[in-house]
């Protein structure tokens, strides 16, 4: 099909438009080309190009490890709720995309639970034994930031605040309603 020839074009447009742009509306154009674009791979099984598209929209929900701690804005909550809107409708398509998308909602549900202040030793995945809190030294990383990859280097603890405070509108009944699905 001719997606085959365009999709390279179209996400770099789209990750771009979505990366340089704090606009709303930019935002959510960008996002719904992904979200159609993830929708005719998966229609046509093109699996290069789905997970080409689902590994983008996964990095800019800035969950991904490798992402490391940014501020979080609506454009990355919205893509979140893309994320897990792509996975509602086009699972049974997603093939391999699935790993991403799970990674994501797992970093998501972390991230929930340092925000309401479960206690690491709780939560498996991260060092377990000693008990990390907000409260540490500005060059340390508590133990609760394993699992997210904020570890090493200065952590800017206003920053970590803001995240946590956007976090929370994911805890939204609406997000928590299509993690259940």
């Amino acid at each position: 099909p001719m997606f085959k020839l365009a999709w390279t074009p179209f996400l770099a447009a789209f990750s771009v438009g979505l990366q340089d742009c704090d606009d709303t509306e930019v935002a959510s154009l960008c996002l719904e080309g992904i979200r159609c674009a993830i929708r005719i791979a998966c229609i046509f099984s093109i699996q290069l190009e789905r997970d080409a598209y689902v590994q983008a929209l996964a990095r800019f929900t800035l969950l991904t490890v490798s992402s490391g701690i940014t501020e979080m804005k609506q454009k990355n909550i919205d893509t979140i709720k893309t994320l897990i809107t792509v996975a509602h409708t086009d699972g049974n398509y997603l093939g391999n995309s699935w790993h991403e998308i799970l990674k994501c909602i797992s970093q998501l549900e972390l991230a929930q639970l340092i925000g309401t202040g479960v206690k690491p030793r709780y939560i498996s995945g991260t060092v377990r034994g000693r008990e990390g809190s907000l409260t540490g030294t500005k060059d340390q990383a508590p133990d609760e930031f394993v699992g997210l990859g904020l570890v090493g280097g200065n952590v800017d603890w206003k920053q970590i605040a803001s995240i946590q405070e956007s976090i929370g509108e994911t805890s939204s009944q609406s997000v928590v309603v299509a993690v259940d699905r």
